[in-house]
């Protein structure tokens, strides 16, 4: 039986074959190019959210922001991160800009301190999939690269102790709108993030991408899992629930990882902490959307994801590696969730980053992520030689499917010893 019970250098980046965009593209009138000694805005430097906190949620209310910069995932991820760590390594540094006295962008930054260097970075980037400003709309759409360019250098000027700056994971759209940040020093981070635009004919956008074979085994195997019992697809409310079920995914995860030897994300020591308290955090009801499918009350597949006005951000999905796998859980969870959020209104599914195949065989958009890299110092050109070397080994395993698979095999002998 199945129940389904109602339902996430400065400038040069054309070099580094990013960006492709005019300079001088989207030149709002009111913005001149900056003279050699001029500041674009003026800056404002917060060390502690309790300063800014206030100002930051009336600022993100009107202003265009990606969920993984509201108020509500960075100070969640930040008190995590300093009851998990005893001596951490960073620290914050939000920047906010201001034209007069209107607040014009903020900039969730950190410093990180490592091997003598400070390291200028997004804020919580390792739990993070994407990382943007929050911007005003207009400010947005009247930015350039040479703006951006000189915004880097103001506030690296403007922040002590900055050796060097990296900017992972930067997707080249916010909204639909060019993302002027994406561009600034840019390298390919090697991951590209997925997306499919559906509507609220689900059963079309289904037929689209899945063929008649391939949905007649999907019915056959949703059939013989409940002829073992009762299934069930769910989505969860209860803050405990919601706790447990996004725990049990990441560890589900980090299984699947380890069996592939792949590099776990989620190896940072605030992760179980974070997910929990963000899945209690009553700011996040309605925001943070959990589901599962069960067999007799026991889960063999879950997900959970952020919803963001007209577009759902499919964080994580994880199945259990037991007897049930062979039915394929986390598709059917999958179909599910996708018929849930377009019947919600949701027109932008977006299965964020990373490469797995299943993200090629639903989305209909793929689009790289840029790292912007760039050296304040001598000490910090080292670092940035460093970084971008690193990126640059990543895309040449990635390119090869026998020298990635000989990798990643690599990793599993590793882990086993060393387990």
């Amino acid at each position: 039986m199945m129940v389904v019970q109602d339902c996430r250098d400065w400038l040069g980046a054309d070099e580094h074959g990013i960006s492709g965009r005019d300079p001088t593209a989207g030149v709002s009138q009111k913005f001149s190019e900056p003279k050699f000694n001029e500041k674009l805005f003026r800056y404002c430097i917060h060390n502690d959210f309790r300063t800014c906190e206030a100002e930051w949620r009336q600022f993100e209310s009107e202003a265009l922001v990606q969920p993984f910069q509201s108020i509500k995932w960075l100070k969640t991820w930040w008190e995590a991160y300093r009851e998990s760590v005893p001596s951490p390594d960073l620290s914050p540094r939000i920047v906010f800009a201001y034209q007069g006295d209107q607040l014009k962008f903020i900039l969730p930054l950190a410093l990180e301190r490592r091997w003598g260097m400070g390291c200028l970075t997004w804020l919580g980037h390792h739990l993070i999939d994407y990382n943007a400003p929050i911007i005003d709309r207009e400010l947005l759409t009247a930015l350039n690269d040479h703006h951006v360019a000189r915004i880097w250098r103001d506030v690296m000027s403007e922040i002590t102790g900055v050796d060097c700056l990296y900017l992972p994971k930067q997707p080249a759209s916010m909204e639909g709108q060019t993302n002027p940040f994406y561009g600034f020093s840019s390298y390919d981070y090697g991951l590209g993030y997925h997306a499919a635009e559906i509507n609220a004919d689900w059963q079309s956008y289904y037929r689209k991408r899945r063929g008649a074979k391939s949905r007649r085994r999907l019915r056959d195997k949703a059939k013989a899992l409940a002829d073992l019992g009762t299934l069930c697809l769910k989505e969860l409310t209860g803050p405990e629930d919601r706790s447990r079920i996004i725990l049990q995914t990441l560890k589900w995860k980090r299984e699947q990882v380890a069996s592939t030897g792949a590099i776990d994300p989620f190896s940072v020591p605030e992760t179980e902490r974070f997910f929990d308290q963000l899945a209690r955090n009553p700011e996040m009801a309605g925001k943070l959307r959990v589901f599962t499918i069960d067999l007799d009350g026991e889960s063999l597949a879950s997900a959970f994801g952020l919803m963001d006005g007209k577009n759902f951000i499919l964080y994580q999905t994880a199945y259990g590696l037991g007897r049930y796998s062979k039915f394929s859980p986390g598709t059917h969870l999958l179909i599910h969730m996708m018929e849930c959020m377009a019947a919600a209104g949701v027109r932008h599914f977006d299965f964020s980053i990373g490469d797995e195949a299943y993200k090629f065989e639903w989305a209909d958009t793929h689009a790289k992520l840029s790292a912007s890299i760039a050296a304040n110092s001598l000490s910090g050109w080292f670092a940035k030689q460093t970084h971008i070397a690193k990126l640059a080994l990543k895309r040449w395993v990635k390119s090869s499917d026998t020298r990635f698979r000989r990798v990643k095999a690599m990793r599993r002998a590793v882990m086993r010893l060393t387990a």
